[in-house]
């Protein structure tokens, strides 16, 4: 894919309560990589990119253990 754009930013938050930092990433999606999930938003159903993006994470995170297990 040579139109990939996957802008990553990684954020440190603050737990209002405990004061425990926990790490955070903004994704920004672009050229190939954002059409990749429109497509698999419109064949599995998803109403938007987190929640795509949640599941191909998890999925690719199952098939990295399985594969290194």
């Amino acid at each position: 894919m040579q139109n990939d754009k996957l802008t990553m930013i990684k954020e440190t938050f603050k737990n209002e309560e405990t004061g425990e930092l926990t790490p955070g990433v903004t994704i920004i999606l672009d050229g190939n990589v954002a059409q990749a999930l429109d497509i698999i938003m419109k064949k599995k159903g998803y109403s938007d990119y987190p929640e795509a993006l949640r599941d191909v994470i998890f999925e690719g995170i199952h098939s990295f253990i399985k594969q290194n297990d």
